[in-house]
């Protein structure tokens, strides 16, 4: 049994999120010190950044928004759009982007706002259940740094889709 992240074994002593399995929080202690959640002051305000992009899109697209494919689908014709006019984004723009992708995540498949340390570099992402006794680090602001520079090829809704099928196979 292992804990995956993007391939690589990860995951950490400091507070295991309550939707994983005793035998996952076992796997996590033998790993540690590779997860760190975010606190609930950081998790909320990756929601709040994740709030701004969902009035963004409402506006963008005239029409509610929610935490789903389809608010993928607008996200990613929104990262078109701006990227267009504005081809280096702020940090602040990629961030955004990473919360609403993040966050769809998170209220859809139970994960937790984590930075995965496992690489020698710190990376923010989500940390979803798979199966009884793993779980998977989905890297969100890798994906988006990819959308950027890649295109619609890289796109953040086929992104979710993806790895959405990959956190549920045993």
């Amino acid at each position: 049994m292992k804990i995956k992240s993007d391939g690589k074994r990860v995951v950490s002593k400091a507070l295991i999120p309550a939707v994983f399995t005793q035998s996952a929080i076992r796997i996590a202690m033998l790993l540690a010190d590779t997860i760190q959640v975010l606190s609930a002051t950081q998790a909320r305000q990756m929601k709040e950044f994740a709030e701004r992009a969902q009035v963004s899109l409402a506006r963008f697209s005239s029409a509610e928004v929610s935490y789903d494919a389809t608010g993928l689908q607008l996200l990613d014709e929104w990262v078109d759009r701006h990227l267009r006019q504005f081809p280096n984004p702020s940090p602040n723009v990629l961030t955004v982007w990473g919360a609403f992708l993040g966050e769809t995540f998170r209220q859809r498949i139970n994960g937790e706002w984590v930075i995965d340390k496992a690489s020698g570099k710190s990376r923010l992402g989500i940390l979803v259940p798979k199966g009884e006794h793993n779980a998977l680090f989905i890297d969100v602001m890798d994906q988006v740094d990819r959308r950027t520079k890649g295109g619609i090829a890289e796109s953040l809704a086929y992104y979710y889709t993806v790895k959405s099928i990959e956190a549920r196979e045993e």
